[in-house]
This record gives structure tokens, sequence and C-alpha cells, in this order.
């Protein structure tokens, strides 16, 4: 599997190959240091979470224990005062019995003036004694109906070693309202049910004190703040049932109320809960912050959401960067790679030069490809000047291997005409001749004109009729508008030579040949045509397969082959000859070859020039 996506991946151009070697690992990369962000983002949101909670319990411990203090402070100094000791002991002889009267007074004023100067925590105080004195400070709208009976308290709070208890929130059993009015106490309790003198004094706390205290400190969206004790636990008013804590959770919290510390507990309804405590220093009482572990992960989960689009960001912009960077590299890279595809398909004006402004590997590929080319381009431009003259010699030497024994049978008949006495067509086929082996040499010219060409044939016709006693009749039939146009010389006569041989010659009685010529589809096409001997569809192929082939100066099709060989060389494909024959009826030879004009076209050139 590894080696077949190593095949597929080698296979790929080089800046795909780039793309899908480093992009991965940029993401990866990418994606690492986004997990490991929010692994330590998460880690010091958590820790900045706890330490705000711990500091916010903190803060509200040391309000509570600070104003617990002070009431403590107060209510100490009251039931120290020496007014409330005389009460107490409630020794009064007749004779000071007005000193009574100024102990109960002077304990009111303490009390009220402890009640005006706390009015924001204290709600009422209460005092009483055995000997049935009652002193209370109760400044609420709401009637109440005082009725305290001090055997029944005494046993409800045994004596403490201070005589002081802490009562957290519960329905005034002082002051009794209707309905029930909640508050905190601060008891002192001082004798026992055996003792001669007891006394009562409470002082009442309001609930909205503590439970703006705790709802003021700001925990978390569904977090809250709890002050818990033995006997009962204050919520805040706004606090949600859902995240409420178990009767057993509390009790635990209450056990360790002795210090502080973190526990995670369970609500009414199963919710995972962090709750961070401290007791107060007064009374052992918890002031503990309540938080659901959902609250802690939303904020993780808004970190998280940002982290994710941040490595979004950052893969959108390394992707960015790292096909820049592939396509930076692979672009001269790629420059070149095209330009030398383009050289392979012919381009010979390739530059080999790129953009890149470096000196580095790819300038040095570029100036060594450059060097290259030329060094190839010379080496094309020698071999091509070789070609052209081997074309030259080889175009020159199949001209020469026309059969000499035409000039040879033409001056005997001449003879023997001048022998007969016949002087004037001896003259006449001297002129001929002479005109046939003019055009035939035409001063060293590759390339003639159509005009020339024909009439180098009509006299070689005109020889053969001559010699032969007119055995075959003649016609030329070539369009005017052609007769300047250039062709390869010595292209007719040999057809006509092949139909006065093969096909006149090759039949009883008198024949006649035909040669037309014309345009046909933009092109010149000449044809030679003869009610000769014809040929049999085998023999009309053996001779299509012996043009095709190669030269054979021993062939008897030679000079169709030498037509053939020649016109390819000077033409290319775009000149050929084609054949059409019956047997006993006729011949036609078609040569087609390119329509050029001028004498531009003369002179020297090689098939490829021509093209």
């Amino acid at each position: 599997m590894i080696r077949k996506i190593k095949r597929k991946i080698l296979k790929c151009s080089l800046k795909r190959q780039m793309i899908v070697l480093f992009l991965p690992l940029t993401l990866l990369f990418v994606l690492a240091i986004g997990i490991f962000s929010y692994s330590f983002e998460v880690n010091q949101v958590q820790k900045n979470a706890l330490y705000l909670i711990n500091n916010t319990v903190l803060q509200t411990s040391n309000i509570l224990n600070e104003r617990m203090s002070e009431i403590f402070t107060q209510v100490s100094q009251i039931s120290d005062s020496t007014s409330v000791s005389n009460l107490f002991i409630n020794d009064y002889s007749p004779s000071v019995l007005n000193q009574k009267y100024n102990d109960i007074l002077d304990t009111y004023n303490n009390m009220n003036r402890v009640y005006d100067t706390y009015n924001d925590i204290v709600d009422s105080l209460y005092l009483k004694t055995s000997s049935d004195t009652e002193i209370s400070v109760y400044k609420d709208l709401e009637p109440a109906v005082t009725s305290v009976d001090l055997n029944q308290w005494i046993r409800t709070y045994p004596t403490s070693q201070t005589g002081f208890y802490w009562q957290n929130i519960h329905a005034d059993k002082v002051f009794q309202t209707q309905p029930p009015r909640k508050v905190l106490s601060l008891i002192k309790i001082v004798g026992n049910r055996t003792s001669n003198a007891r006394m009562l004094l409470v002082c009442n706390l309001k609930p909205d004190y503590f439970i703006r205290t705790v709802e003021n400190a700001q925990i978390s969206k569904h977090g809250y703040m709890i002050i818990a004790s033995k006997d009962a636990v204050l919520y805040p008013q706004k606090q949600e049932d859902s995240y409420r804590l178990t009767g057993e959770e509390v009790a635990q919290m209450q056990k360790a109320s002795s210090q502080s510390g973190m526990k995670h507990l369970k609500s009414t309804e199963g919710k995972e809960l962090l709750v961070d405590y401290r007791p107060l220093m007064n009374n052992q009482w918890v002031v503990a912050a309540v938080v659901p572990v959902s609250d802690l992960t939303e904020t993780f989960s808004g970190l998280r959401y940002l982290l994710v689009v941040l490595i979004l960001v950052l893969a959108v912009c390394f992707t960015a960067l790292c096909l820049r960077f592939a396509a930076t590299i692979s672009k001269p890279i790629e420059q070149l790679s095209q330009k030398v595809s383009d050289w392979q398909n012919g381009d010979a004006n390739v530059d080999f030069s790129t953009d890149y402004q470096s000196e580095n590997e790819i300038n040095t590929l570029s100036r060594g490809l450059y060097s290259l080319k030329n060094t190839v381009t010379d080496l094309l431009r020698q071999v091509k000047l070789e070609q052209k003259q081997k074309y030259k010699m080889e175009l020159l030497a199949m001209q020469a291997q026309i059969k000499p024994h035409f000039l040879y049978n033409t001056l005997a008949s001449v003879r023997n005409l001048v022998d007969m006495g016949d002087n004037r067509k001896a003259g006449v086929m001297c002129d001929a001749l002479e005109k046939y082996y003019r055009i035939g040499v035409s001063n060293g010219k590759e390339v003639i004109t159509v005009r020339q060409e024909v009439e180098h044939a009509t006299n070689y016709l005109r020889i053969q009729q001559m010699r032969y006693q007119k055995d075959f009749d003649f016609f030329v039939n070539v369009d005017e508008n052609i007769m300047n146009c250039d062709i390869l010389k010595i292209t007719l006569q040999p057809l006509v030579e092949n139909a006065v041989y093969h096909g006149i010659k090759q039949k009883e009685g008198k024949g006649t040949i035909v040669l037309s010529g014309g345009r046909e589809n933009g092109r010149i096409v000449f044809s030679v045509y003869d009610d000769g001997a014809g040929m049999s569809p085998e023999k009309l192929k053996e001779l299509e397969a012996s043009i095709s082939g190669d030269l054979d100066s021993q062939s008897e099709n030679f000079g169709l082959r030498n037509v053939s060989r020649r016109l390819r060389l000077f033409y290319g494909g775009n000149a050929y000859i084609a054949f059409d024959s019956m047997k006993g009826m006729f011949t036609e030879v078609k040569v087609v070859i390119p329509c050029e004009r001028g004498e531009e076209s003369h002179g020297d050139s090689s098939p490829d020039d021509r093209r």
C-alpha cells in the first residue's frame, strides 16, 4: 500500500509532490500547536477560575468574620456589663430599689445603641433573667408577641464553655409574628436548670444582610454562595433548585467545617458541582462557593471555539504559504520543463532564461540548457547543410542515370534519314533533339517552368514519333494558367517514355498518348494517358509496390521509380504518383505536385525548406 502511494506521488509534478509531502506536516504542526495551546489555556483558565472562586470565598468570609466579630463583641460587652450583672444577681435591698431601674435603663440603652449602630445586620435584641426581668429592642413595623420560656431555652441550649450559641436561619422564637419571621441568632445562656440565677440574651440578625453578602459575590453563570452550619443552610434567593446541594453533601461539608478546602459534590438532580469552602472564625459556620462544572466547561467551550477558528485561520495561512513556497520553487523548474518540451516539439526559438533572479542550481541548469541548445542547434545546422549537399548529389546522380541509349538510337535514326536522302526529316529530328537536351540541361537548374517541362516531353514524343514511323499519335492539353508554375525538371519525360515503350509498343496497331495538366484543389495534376497494352490488377499492384520501394537501377520500372524518388526528395509528402490501368485497354499515370509560382522558387532547395 505504501509503495503504491509512493509510486503515485513520484508520478506527480514537483509542485504537487511538495504540497503532498509538506502540507500535511504543516497542518499536523498547526494542529499540534492548537491542541497544546488549548490544553495550556484550559489549564490556565481553570487555575484562574479556581483562584477567583477561592478569592471570592476568602473575601466573603473575611467580611462576615469582621461583621460577626463586631456583633459578638457588642453582645459580650452587654452581657459583661455591670448593669446586666446586677440584674442577673438580682440582689437589690429596699433602700437601693431605684438602682434596679437604673440598671434596666442602662441595659436598654446599651442594647438600643447596638441596634442603632448595627442596624444593617441587627434585627432585634432580647434579655430575660430568672427574676422575670425582661428587656427587648424590637422596632419592626410588624407586631410581635414575646413569649419566652427560659427553662425551655436552657434545655435547648445546654451550658457551654463560653455560653454563646450561633443559630443559622430559622423562625424567630422570641418575637413571634404571623407569618413567622426568619432570623439568624447569637444566643448567650448564663446558668443551667439547677441554678438559682439564670439569664438569656438573644441578638437576632437580619437574613437579608447575609443573603445580600452571598448574592453580591459573582461566582459563575449558575454558581452561588451559601452559609452552612450544622443546623441549617442559608441559600441566596436566586439560586436554582437544580443546583442545590443534597443533605448528605451538606453534612459532609459541615463535618469538615474546621478547615477550608474544595470538594466535588452532587446536586439534588445529580449534576457535578465544585464546592470551595472556608470556615468562619467565630462560630465555625462554613462559607462555600458552589460552582457547576458545566459553567467551567462552558468557558472552555468558548475557548475551544476560539482556538478552532484560530487553528483554521492558521491552517489557511500556512496552506497559502506552503502553496506559495511550492510555486516559488517549482515555477522556474516548470518553466524550464515546458521550454524543454517546446524544444523537443521543434520550437528552435526557445529561450532557456528564467525569471528566477538567484544564483543557484536553477540558474546553473538554465545556463547549461542554453549552452546545450546552442550546441545542438549548431550541430543540427551542420547536419542540415550536409543533408542538403547529400540531397543535391543524390538528385544529380539520379538525373545522370537517365539511360543514354535514347541519344544513340536518335542519332542512328538521323544517320539513316541522311543516307536515305530525307534531309528535311533529319533536320527536324536534330532540331527536336537539340531542344530536348537543351531543356534537359537547363544551365544546371533543378527547377524549371511547367512550360519548359511540357516542351521537353513534347520534343521527346516528336522524336519517338518520327523514329517509329508514326506508330502513335500524341496530344498535349495543358492549361495555360499553370505554364509559369515551377516543377522539378525531367518529371514528365520518363512518364511519356514509359507510355511509349510499355504501352504503345506492346500493342498491335496505332496508339494514342495524351499529356494533360491543370489545377485541382490547389495543386497541379498532370496525366499521361495511353491506350496501349495496359496492365492486369496483379501487375498494377506489383508496379505500385515497386515504385514505393528502394531505387533499383536494374528494374524495368527504373524511370517511374526515379521520378517518384526525386519527387519525394524535392517536395516531401506534398507530391506523389498515382496509377490506373486495365489489361488491353489503357494506362494512366498521374503526378500531383504543389502549385508554386515565380522565379523565387528556382534554385537550390532542400525538401525541408520547401515544406
